[in-house]
């Protein structure tokens, strides 16, 4: 009995520690989430390296290129993007979403009136009116050229076209984004609502409708439990160069997006499929997919 009190003694060491190294006096141990503590370590690998990333993006600054690098090196892994297939599919769609700014980006909405009623059928096939009143209107320089000069005096000249009506991209995101339904999926409502000004297209891979930007979301804060990501809540964190990266990744995660990834272009246009349907950069995709693998095969 008296070797276990002495046993018992040389243990009781929490009075000596009690309110010091910040150890609580009331006895009560605390302890942490392992991931928090080992985060920064749990992807070291180099999966790009300063010489690659400057041959993909050769015009962007290089601290911006260094920074995305890093959160690359940092993060990939935990989505599986870690492959030469994978890596460059991946960062194909990066260069032609954001391009060599790498910065996340805010979907424009330039859109003519004919285009609104292509493209976003479901809301101005039901309120064509509304796509003539929404979308631009222009003319070529030539055109505009031959018009009387009062006639001139209401249009404005951009480039090389000139408008007779200017879109109006904050109401066109209202309409075709509105999504205050449980789901937060599309919603037709006539006139749209906020919810389509806060979910419209935004980041390195242009998230669309709250539905998509809760799934990312959640997937984000089961992979990065020690990062405070709430883009639901505040979706111009898309915007910011770290949020917009990992959203993106969250997003190739989601969609399954490492199965389609392989060694062809054809897989390119697969992704490119699920990343932005109706877009007219197919080929760029390819090209850049197809220059971006060889910068890792050398």
């Amino acid at each position: 009995m008296a070797n276990r009190k002495k046993r018992i003694e040389a243990l009781s060491w929490w009075k000596e520690l009690a309110d010091k190294h910040g150890i609580n006096t009331d006895g009560k141990a605390w302890h942490f989430h392992p991931t928090w503590l080992i985060a920064p370590w749990l992807s070291l690998r180099e999966l790009i390296s300063s010489s690659q990333m400057r041959e993909i993006f050769p015009d962007s600054a290089e601290a911006k290129r260094e920074e995305v690098r890093r959160l690359f090196n940092q993060y990939a892994e935990r989505f599986g993007i870690d492959t030469p297939e994978r890596i460059s599919q991946f960062f194909a769609q990066i260069k032609a979403e954001v391009g060599y700014t790498l910065l996340g980006k805010e979907e424009s909405l330039w859109y003519s009136v004919e285009a609104l009623k292509t493209t976003f059928r479901r809301y101005f096939g039901v309120y064509p009116e509304e796509a003539e009143e929404l979308g631009y209107k222009r003319v070529t320089l030539k055109e505009y050229n031959t018009l009387p000069p009062a006639v001139q005096r209401s249009y404005t000249v951009q480039g090389r076209y000139a408008y007779s009506q200017l879109p109006q991209p904050e109401e066109i995101a209202k309409r075709v984004y509105c999504c205050n339904t449980e789901a937060g999926s599309f919603a037709l409502t006539k006139g749209g609502c906020e919810e389509g000004l806060m979910y419209k297209g935004k980041g390195f891979i242009q998230l669309t409708w709250r539905s998509n930007y809760e799934a990312v979301g959640n997937i984000l804060k089961e992979k990065l439990p020690e990062e405070l990501v709430d883009i639901v809540a505040n979706p111009d964190q898309l915007l910011e160069t770290k949020i917009g990266l990992l959203s993106a990744m969250g997003f190739w995660w989601i969609r399954n997006l490492n199965d389609l990834s392989t060694d062809s272009t054809e897989s390119t246009d697969s992704i490119t499929a699920v990343v932005n349907l109706h877009t007219n950069s197919y080929e760029k995709r390819r090209n850049y997919f197809t220059a971006i693998y060889q910068v890792f095969q050398s």
